[in-house]
């Protein structure tokens, strides 16, 4: 948030901190109100000065360019080309003459454009850092005198800090807020702003009708009817305010709700009343469906707990968050009806993330406005309204406030705040702060009732008051002592430290982990899995009726996740989106679904490999991907210590999965997951380019056997004996049959074996075979087996495989 200097001048002296503004941004660091930046655009408008355009023509030679004679006080007028077309005689501009130097660096100097000669620049809001956007040079009001330097004109010297506020802190989001942060810093007094209110004409009642209809969402909401405005530019002060801030002047009505946003902090909206049908005003819920079309445009599908402000049966604005196209002030309007709410803080929030909608407006109701200031916030605009706008302030106000918001006092002792700090605190200190807060402080020795303002919605409780005491005395200042702790033995965290286990064996096996949001959309996973069943026939709990969020932050992420997959299918297709056509991601993380009322949560592992490493040492023996994840699963299955497992085809398969290219993991006798290649379909719809093969499992069903205590075996004494065999037969003969025979031919000296190769050419494919490679290790833990005792094993694995399966050595 920006807050200018002269501004905030207004309501707390300042003046002898103009040559230590590093001085008052620690103080206001230190409070915890951070300062990111400062700017001093005048720093820079040295040999700027207003003009006066006496003459504007074209360029001889650029239909483009203009040819200006520009009065700036000198005996003869200068010569300016210009670029910009929105400029014209009698306009008052700011003139950088030869010899300035812009923000930039950019140093204006004599020069021809096109053959014609230029003495200077015609600067826009942009050149002189005023503005990050502006549509042509700065046209001044016509009061500001001729050749008077621009600093003078528009104020030299004002700084503008960039303050990042914290959530908590709603109160320190305007000029007044700040000023009463900074009198509680520097125990000095706050300049009371009082508005003087003239009414004359009607009485309110006759001229507009409010109903309040919810005041759960609208606590209190307060109006006033101006009649015979005049729309049109700001005055050159209050255009430099908001430029100051950050915001754009629009006209003189909207400018001055604007002002009033960033002087009070209180939101305002002024309403053409021409455009108010039945000069009635209700505020109410929306139903479900109902549309409303927002002042940029933009049409929005309305939900039950959206708030809406509606004249005789339409929506005209959306409770602090918006404006509708329908009723915002133009050039023709004449009579307005100002609008002043206090709209809760839930309810603005929620509507602001479920349609996307960010405005000045939501961003201080979402956190918090003075429900006391409603009232004098809208006396203010209107004042200024009547001064700059010529209006007549009809006579009354709506002020609808059946529930005034009560703030209960907080109780807390001095020895409370002593032993949460770590060191003795005085009663008169603890309380003297508390009243420079305007806290109202009731009781005496050692326990008092606190009470804070209405402004300061984050002091709700005991701890709220340690953490603002300790703040104001100086968190720099605390003493250090070593907090007293009672240590006590905690059980073991076995399912922590398995998580981590696992987590560190598969980095070890080059997969990296990756951290995605536990929400995500509604039917997002029925891309994976189709159906509830499916999931669930391969072990993995996932319910018809998700887990939804009561306040999502949009569409996309409105339920807890029931699948990991969709997650990881969003991470490989962002990747190969970006170039990175090879990678290796895992996912520990919990899932969440729903037993009837029951919410539940089930701990999964997914996994997901995608691509080829090209150009890397192991790229000499490339295998089907799926063999590569397999061999991973089935490395980290032996690395955990797991024993009874086994791989099985599916039965009916997941849309998200290739047919014949997936299996299910069996683990003690129970489905826990499903392991294949993405579906063709699925990467075509996801753009993917590269082969994938991922794999999602039921972590909870494979930590459920797993020892706590691990088991210590000797090292092998004897070295280990490798064979290599392949396969020759029918592609319906699966790699896991293969396998589990030649585990049982081979006997306890087989220490393991594992795929390295899958060879099929056309004429294979046509007669329906493929070849198969096996590694097979021997090991003996009593001695080094030799050449005959290996080959006699590989010849009986050899004959038990081809005699019982069919197939025969390639």
């Amino acid at each position: 948030m920006k807050i200018s200097l002269q501004w905030l001048n207004d309501y707390i002296d300042l003046r002898d901190y103009n040559d230590r503004l590093d001085e008052l941004s620690s103080l206001l660091t230190k409070s915890g109100l951070e300062v990111e930046d400062m700017e001093n655009p005048s720093a820079h408008w040295d040999h700027i000065v207003v003009g006066e355009l006496l003459e504007v023509g074209r360029h001889p030679d650029a239909d483009k360019l203009t040819l200006c004679k520009v009065n700036v006080g000198g005996q003869e007028p200068l010569q300016i080309v210009c670029g910009a077309k929105n400029h014209k005689q009698g306009d008052k501009v700011a003139v950088a003459t030869v010899g300035a130097v812009l923000p930039g660096d950019f140093k204006i100097k004599k020069s021809k454009i096109r053959g014609v000669e230029s003495f200077g620049m015609l600067c826009s809001k942009t050149e002189l850092g005023l503005s990050e956007e502006s549509d042509g040079i700065l046209i001044m009001d016509k009061a500001v005198k001729v050749g008077a330097p621009l600093k003078e004109a528009f104020g030299e010297g004002d700084v503008v800090f960039e303050l990042n506020v914290t959530p908590n802190r709603a109160d320190c989001l305007s000029h007044i807020g700040l000023a009463r942060e900074l009198s509680t810093l520097l125990d000095r007094p706050v300049k009371k702003t009082s508005p003087e209110i003239r009414e004359s004409g009607k009485a309110i009642d006759d001229w507009i009708k409010v109903q309040l209809k919810d005041d759960q969402g609208c606590p209190r909401y307060c109006g006033r009817i101006i009649s015979g405005v005049k729309v049109g530019p700001s005055p050159t002060w209050l255009q430099q305010r908001l430029q100051a801030v950050g915001v754009n002047s629009i006209n003189n009505i909207v400018d001055i709700t604007n002002y009033v946003l960033f002087e009070y902090g209180q939101p305002l909206h002024a309403f053409d009343y021409s455009q108010i049908q039945k000069q009635t005003i209700t505020i109410e819920k929306a139903k479900t469906g109902e549309s409303f079309t927002t002042l940029d445009g933009t049409e929005v599908k309305l939900n039950d707990h959206d708030l809406l402000i509606k004249d005789g049966g339409r929506a005209v604005a959306l409770a602090g968050v918006v404006g509708g196209q329908n009723s915002g002030v133009s050039a023709s309007t004449t009579d307005i009806f100002l609008e002043s709410a206090f709209f809760t803080a839930e309810g603005v929030r929620k509507t602001s993330r479920a349609h996307g909608i960010e405005t000045d407006s939501c961003y201080r109701f979402s956190r918090g406005v003075d429900p006391e200031q409603t009232l004098a916030a809208m006396d203010r605009a209107a004042a200024l309204i009547q001064e700059l706008g010529g209006g007549e302030i009809q006579k009354g106000h709506v002020d609808l406030y059946p529930k005034p918001v009560e703030f209960n006092p907080i109780k807390i002792s001095i020895d409370y705040v002593s032993e949460r700090l770590g060191f003795t605190i005085e009663a008169q200190d603890f309380v003297g702060w508390m009243k420079r807060l305007c806290c109202q402080v009731n009781g005496s020795g050692d326990t008092y009732e606190v009470t804070p303002p209405s402004y300061r919605w984050d002091l709700n409780i005991p701890e709220d008051l340690v953490e603002e005491f300790a703040r104001l005395h100086g968190y720099d200042q605390l003493e250090e002592t070593l907090p007293k702790l009672v240590e006590e033995p905690t059980p073991h965290a076995f399912a922590f430290d398995f998580n981590n286990k696992v987590s560190q064996l598969l980095a070890g096996l080059g997969v990296y982990q990756s951290v995605n949001y536990a929400f995500t959309g509604e039917n997002l996973w029925k891309s994976v899995w189709g159906r509830v069943d499916v999931a669930q026939s391969c072990g993995l709990k996932i319910s018809e009726a998700p887990v939804k969020l009561k306040n999502p932050i949009s569409e996309e992420l409105a339920v807890m996740r029931e699948s990991l997959l969709p997650s990881l299918l969003k991470n490989v297709s962002h990747n190969n989106n970006h170039g990175i056509s090879f990678g290796r991601l895992f996912e520990l993380a919990p899932t969440h679904y729903r037993e009837g009322e029951v919410y539940k949560e089930e701990m999964r592992l997914a996994l997901a490999f995608w691509g080829q490493a090209e150009g890397l040492w192991d790229t000499q023996n490339k295998i089907p991907l799926i063999y590569t994840l397999k061999m991973v699963v089935e490395g980290l299955l032996t690395k955990i210590g797991a024993k009874n497992w086994r791989w099985q085809n599916m039965a009916e398969l997941a849309p998200g999965f290739h047919p014949g290219q997936s299996i299910q993991l069996f683990y003690e006798g129970k489905i826990v997951g499903l392991m294949g290649t993405m579906h063709p379909q699925l990467k075509a719809d996801q753009k993917i380019r590269s082969e994938v093969a991922w794999a999602e499992f039921n972590f909870e069903a494979l930590s459920a056997r797993q020892p706590r205590q691990p088991q210590f075996h000797s090292l092998p004494k004897f070295p280990s004996v490798e064979r290599d065999i392949a396969l020759l037969g029918p592609e319906t003969v699966s790699a896991q049959d293969i396998g589990a025979e030649i585990k049982r031919a081979a006997g306890p000296l087989l220490e393991s074996f594992q795929v390295f190769d899958v060879y099929q050419d056309k004429a294979l494919k046509e007669a329906g075979q493929r070849s198969i490679a096996f590694r097979m290790h021997f090991q003996s833990a009593k001695e080094t087996l030799n050449d005959e005792q290996v080959n006699e094993l590989r010849d009986k694995v050899v004959n038990s495989v081809c005699q019982k399966l069919g197939l025969e050595i390639r």
